[in-house]
């Protein structure tokens, strides 16, 4: 089990994508984990985020459009103690 899962659905976000996940994996602990969820990106969204070479990250496709069904989707296989969407 996590520590803490943070929960980080994204939707065409290639401009600020990668610097959102660095951010985020940067503070992160080291009993955290990550969780990126692609909400139907038509851009690089998903390219970017699989790129990010880190055991703490996944990135998960949503079937559910908008931003509460892709954080469901995240959240629903999360490990952490604590979740933060």
């Amino acid at each position: 089990m996590h520590t803490l899962s943070v929960v980080l659905p994204f939707h065409n976000a290639e401009p600020t994508l990668a610097r959102a996940l660095v951010s985020v994996l940067k503070d992160a602990d080291e009993g955290a984990e990550i969780i990126a969820i692609d909400d139907r990106s038509t851009d690089g969204s998903a390219a970017i985020a699989a790129a990010v070479d880190d055991p703490r990250q996944r990135v998960i496709s949503s079937a559910v459009p908008g931003v509460v069904g892709a954080g469901n989707t995240g959240i629903a296989p999360a490990s952490g103690a604590l979740i933060a969407p």
